[in-house]
């Protein structure tokens, strides 16, 4: 994926679509949370994969533009990693994917 990647236009729509190439979202398990509330810290995480520092700093300024704060990014299986953090950001996030996801790609392109 070393294509340079397109940061023109609406930036929640351009979220979603590299979301969808290869992003993931991490839920905290309600049950562990409970039961092992002192070691489980796990919080709401969408996170947008590239390929590349360069493609990463695209990113960070898209998620920027849409109005959300970029987690620091990290290096897993020679990959970059964005995180985004919140619940409530994870909650805008998916509406946005209802919005703009695959089915309007494939309807507007």
């Amino acid at each position: 994926m070393n294509a340079k990647l397109a940061t023109k236009g609406n930036p929640r729509r351009l979220l979603v679509r590299l979301y969808e190439r290869n992003g993931y979202l991490r839920i905290p398990n309600a049950k562990r949370r409970k039961t092992e509330s002192n070691t489980y810290k796990m919080g709401y995480e969408i996170r947008i994969v590239g390929d590349t520092k360069r493609e990463i700093a695209d990113i960070r300024r898209l998620i920027r533009a849409a109005g959300l704060k970029p987690g620091k990014p990290f290096l897993k299986h020679k990959q970059w990693v964005q995180p985004i953090y919140g619940r409530a950001t994870m909650e805008s996030f998916v509406a946005w994917i209802d919005e703009f996801g695959a089915t309007d790609a494939l309807a507007k392109d």
